[in-house]
């Protein structure tokens, strides 16, 4: 069995060695699509983690736009149609710039929490006019 290194991946095929070529983009999609999954994944667990706004519909459309787009760029991966392959780049595209946009907004939301002053920790007013050992905690804005 030969070994089939980065060089073989490199140079151009020979004519007539379709295999090869086959090969290639069977394992360029097959990585595209674990990318695709392991991002949306990714995306999903950051969401639900640190409680952003993006509504999970919100990413579960976006996540379903990519897995068709991926489709379509399968068929131009092999037909050779690099026109196939745009709507997938620009839904990764869009994905990237919601997730800035997140990002971004949440670490001013960091900051400006920080630096606040002029918010008050609510106290407690423990309430023994009840029953025995029974104590009631009311708040004292």
């Amino acid at each position: 069995m030969p070994y089939f290194g980065l060089s073989h991946w490199l140079s151009p095929t020979q004519p007539g060695a379709t295999c090869n070529l086959n090969m290639k983009k069977t394992v360029l999609a097959v990585l595209m699509f674990t990318l695709i999954i392991m991002l949306g994944i990714a995306q999903y667990l950051f969401i639900t983690k640190f409680y952003l706004a993006m509504p999970p519909l919100a990413h579960a459309i976006l996540f379903l736009a990519e897995i068709i787009a991926f489709l379509i760029s399968i068929h131009g991966l092999y037909a050779e149609n690099a026109y196939c392959m745009i709507p997938l780049g620009i839904l990764e595209i869009v994905r990237v710039i919601s997730l800035s946009i997140l990002i971004i907004y949440y670490i001013v939301q960091l900051f400006i929490s920080n630096n606040r002053t002029d918010y008050h920790v609510p106290e407690f007013e423990e309430d023994r006019s009840q029953q025995g050992d029974v104590l009631e905690k009311k708040f004292i804005l």
